[in-house]
Order: structure tokens, then C-alpha cells, then sequence
């Protein structure tokens, strides 16, 4: 991905999102019960086992979409990459802020990361640190 991100700054042609192995969007999981599984591998550290192409090994990562479909699996997803876990009802309020900020939006929105965490900041919703978590953990 690096290697793409040269050429990009080099030539000022920006790489599509859905560009296969080094685009943003080609590791994202669908906004469906698929992700429940696939986070659940990550968690038993399968998931790259069950890939062709891990996206660390090609500089990427990960990602499920935010969107109108956001669920306690999408909620956990981010804050665990991140270092983070909530209780319950921490984690309902994050998906109920999220459903409502994503149903005012025009059109098909997805919610981008730094947005997401905006949302947990401006509720002032309490977050707990996971410990032992390193940026090598965001699968």
C-alpha cells in the first residue's frame, strides 16, 4: 500500500477506494451478520488464516462500514482496534447516536472513523482502556 501511496503523491492521481489489495474500501466487511464472524475469527486470531490477502500483509486493514445498519458488533469492532471497550449501555447509546446521525444524512452515508469517535466524545460517554492493547491488535 505504501509503494501505491508513493505513486499517488508522485502523480496526483488518487487511488480508488474499491481498488483492489490497496484501496480504503477493499477490506471492508458488509454491514451484515458476515462481520459478527469475521470479528469473531479476528478474535481467535483465524482470520487472516481464512484470507487470500491479510491486509496487514499488503499495508491495510480491516474495516466495517458505519452506517445505517450499525450494531453492537460495529461499536466493539472500532473501539477494540482502537484500545477500547464499554459496558452495555454505553455501547447501545453509541449505536443509537449513530443510527440517528447517519438517518439525517442525504442519500447513502457511511460514517467515517474520526466521526464515529466524535459522537463518543460529544455524548461524553464513558470509554474503558483495554489493557495490553497495541496498534498491532487492529486486524
Amino acid at each position: 500500500k505504501s509503494v501505491s501511496e508513493m505513486v499517488v503523491r508522485a502523480t496526483g492521481v488518487p487511488i480508488s477506494v474499491q481498488k483492489p489489495v490497496v484501496g480504503d474500501r477493499f477490506f471492508c466487511i458488509p454491514e451484515t451478520w458476515i462481520s459478527e464472524e469475521l470479528i469473531e475469527r479476528a478474535r481467535k486470531g483465524t482470520l487472516e488464516k481464512s484470507l487470500v490477502y491479510p491486509p496487514r500483509l499488503v499495508g491495510n486493514r480491516m474495516k466495517i462500514p458505519i452506517g445505517p445498519r450499525c450494531n453492537e458488533n460495529t461499536v466493539r469492532y472500532y473501539l477494540s482496534i482502537n484500545g477500547w471497550a464499554a459496558d452495555q449501555t454505553t455501547i447501545q447509546a453509541i449505536v443509537d447516536a449513530v443510527r440517528c446521525k447517519v438517518a439525517n444524512a442525504e442519500g447513502y452515508y457511511l460514517m467515517e472513523e474520526f466521526e464515529f469517535f466524535k459522537i463518543v466524545q460529544e455524548k461524553e460517554l464513558k470509554l474503558i482502556p483495554l489493557q495490553n492493547h497495541t496498534s498491532e491488535d487492529k486486524f
